[in-house]
């Protein structure tokens, strides 16, 4: 049985990355004709008093010897999410703040209270797109902690990740 995909007829083709290009080429036998990295614009945050927003740490009061883990994104299953709540109880001296909303936080926030690590989990409400670059500059660790359960968490590019790097 012939499959039929619509990428053979698309006049060009654009993917976010060169992995997916190659796997795509491979795939569909059709040449991928641009990369775009999945990248906000960069935003260099040379002076943070002058940004909106407050940062995670200013938020949720957290002592400046602290380090901060911080995730940015949606709250659904198969990110990884539970294993990140659980290794906090191997991780005494850090804070872990999470950023973002799905359907997955109530039950991440009653892994909290059964590991008895609630006082250093934080959940954050939506913070608007032109502050998350100051929310989450205070952070230490900014994690991905993607589950592999397919070829697109497997080769993805999170703009989160490049959040966390500017």
């Amino acid at each position: 049985v012939q499959e039929f995909v619509l990428i053979r007829f698309a006049d060009r083709v654009t993917v976010v990355n060169p992995f997916i290009a190659e796997v795509m080429e491979k795939r569909y036998g059709r040449e991928v004709n641009e990369v775009i990295l999945n990248c906000p614009p960069f935003d260099a945050l040379d002076d943070l008093e002058t940004r909106p927003g407050r940062s995670a740490r200013e938020k949720f009061n957290i002592d400046p010897d602290i380090p901060i883990v911080l995730y940015s994104g949606g709250l659904s299953t198969q990110r990884g999410l539970e294993n990140l709540v659980k290794a906090m109880t191997d991780i005494p001296n850090a804070e872990l703040v999470i950023l973002g909303e799905g359907p997955l936080r109530n039950e991440l926030e009653a892994m909290t209270i059964k590991y008895d690590i609630e006082e250093r989990v934080h959940f954050s409400e939506y913070v608007p797109h032109e502050e998350v670059p100051t929310f989450i500059a205070a952070a230490d660790i900014g994690i991905v902690p993607y589950e592999h359960v397919g070829i697109n968490h497997y080769l993805c590019s999170p703009s989160k990740l490049f959040h966390y790097i500017m």
